[in-house]
């Protein structure tokens, strides 16, 4: 298939990178004094510029460049990753894009979006996907229900919300067209959706003021910032509990489904263009790998209430080939569903 050959690609081009403990002589000589465009496909304050800007002072420390971030949300961020892919190959230049969502648009054999054009860096934070509700909103009582969610796009949708909902026996529908994620959660408070599915670091945000509670995670065990918060797949989990009473080929076959989706997280990625003059490429990988285990970038972020799951070159073209593969599987279902909500 062209996404799992395209995927693999890009983790033996990123073999050949790495120096996680700084800049090689060569590089730093190379990217000294240079100019580095970072383009983020989202409003200024969010998590993706968090992220990118919170790069900015390590990258022009490690490599005394000259850091340009560019927030472009136009076109659910669509404008801003055209932007990027089609960025001049003897210029330096940054990517920052949900991964997991670049990897679903790259599913089309006819694709020219997504990951077409580019490679992964490196990955900044990789925490599941979590259900934001109004206190009392329970997941073991869905059965037989129609939930709303409110949504920025329909294709982000659909497997952490509509197929999470199908495994607890409930239908989902949706409200699109939000801009981020506070305005997920506004629009929950207002009562136009019942809930909405964002990062597990925007879902406890949202959950600061106590309002709304964070009450699904995507996920196959408990994780360390919500001990207590029920989770999707695995032993012990809502589709576990749920299916307790079905024959065991029924209750095997969600078990997998809950898994695959479990699987593919939220993960925010750092990206280059792949166009770019090979030696410049190379170079920038070995910089953003030392940016992203610098404690500096860590500090910033964390200030900020984000979290983060650090992965550099290599780990990260593995993990985007993961997420991958559990959307192959996870695309008939996924599918069916994207059609029936687009009637």
């Amino acid at each position: 298939m062209r996404l799992i050959s395209l995927l693999a690609m890009g983790a033996t081009l990123a073999a050949g990178t790495a120096c996680a403990e700084g800049l090689s002589e060569s590089c730093a000589s190379r990217l000294a004094g240079q100019r580095l465009a970072f383009i983020v496909p989202a409003d200024a304050g969010g998590g993706y510029d968090t992220y990118a800007r919170s790069m900015v002072p390590v990258i022009e420390r490690l490599a005394g460049m000259t850091v340009q971030v560019s927030n472009i949300p136009a076109a659910g961020g669509s404008v801003g990753q055209i932007q990027a892919r089609n960025a001049p190959p003897g210029e330096y230049t940054l990517f920052i894009e949900n991964l997991t969502q670049m990897v679903l648009q790259t599913m089309d054999e006819e694709a020219d979006e997504g990951m077409v054009g580019f490679q992964t860096l490196a990955i900044v934070d990789a925490t599941p996907e979590a259900w934001v509700a109004l206190p009392g909103f329970d997941v073991m009582a869905l059965a037989g229900t129609t939930i709303v969610a409110s949504q920025g796009t329909l294709d982000g949708s659909i497997l952490p919300i509509g197929v999470a909902a199908s495994l607890l026996g409930a239908e989902a529908r949706y409200i699109t067209g939000y801009d981020g994620s506070s305005d997920f959660g506004a629009a929950v408070l207002r009562g136009e959706t019942d809930m909405t599915s964002v990062s597990l670091s925007s879902a406890l945000r949202l959950a600061q003021g106590g309002d709304l509670q964070v009450v699904l995670l995507i996920a196959d065990r408990p994780h360390p910032l919500v001990p207590d918060v029920p989770y999707l797949a695995g032993e012990g989990g809502v589709v576990d509990r749920f299916t307790a009473g079905q024959d065991a080929g029924s209750r095997a076959a969600a078990m997998d489904l809950a898994q695959s989706i479990a699987n593919i997280p939220d993960a925010r990625g750092i990206m280059a263009p792949s166009a770019m003059e090979p030696d410049k490429l190379a170079c920038l990988s070995e910089l953003v790998d030392a940016a992203v285990v610098d404690p500096e970038f860590a500090d910033l972020v964390t200030a900020q209430g984000r979290t983060l799951a650090i992965l550099t070159s290599q780990d990260a073209a593995i993990r985007a080939d993961e997420i991958a593969r559990a959307l192959v599987v996870t695309r008939p279902l996924y599918e069916a569903m994207f059609e029936a909500a687009s009637e």
